[in-house]
């Protein structure tokens, strides 16, 4: 199921003096919410709390947009490879998909654990399989992840 925000400025009635109201179509929704109230409404309190409702769903949904509960690899640069001994780019990629983790989490209170298939990964968010560049890769998973709602990517 695809999760996606839409936000969008409109114009008011061109009869009264015009306003932009701001809007948002919030993932799994078909109706846009405002985020401001017209002019003539602004002094409606049911109204007024329900734009602030809006507010903070549109909040929410941005900020949960931000966290990557799902990262499972970390990347390092160069300045790992000198006298620190740490993983290249293309070391971490061989790590990565020269490999099956498992996974571990819990649902509903029940420890489940599955086991992650690299080529599979990279298929579903689409990464071209030839380019071994594992920033890319994280890149793509990330934004794959802010629109499906997979479970393990």
């Amino acid at each position: 199921m695809s999760k996606k925000i839409k936000i969008k400025r409109t114009s008011g009635n061109k009869s009264k003096e015009s306003e932009n109201l701001d809007k948002f179509l919030a993932p799994n929704s078909s109706e846009w919410k405002l985020l401001e109230l017209p002019k003539d409404e602004q002094e409606d309190k049911e109204k007024q709390k329900e734009v602030e409702s809006n507010s903070e769903s549109i909040k929410e949904t941005l900020l949960s947009s931000l966290q990557m509960p799902h990262l499972a690899v970390l990347a390092g640069s160069g300045t790992s490879l000198g006298e620190v001994g740490g993983p290249s780019m293309g070391d971490l990629w061989e790590k990565v998909t020269n490999n099956n983790p498992t996974y571990r989490y819990k649902d509903n209170g029940e420890e489940k654990e599955i086991e992650i298939n690299p080529e599979e990964i990279i298929e579903v968010v689409k990464h071209d399989s030839r380019d071994k560049n594992i920033e890319a890769l994280l890149t793509q998973c990330e934004a794959y992840l802010r629109i499906e709602e997979e479970k393990v990517v």
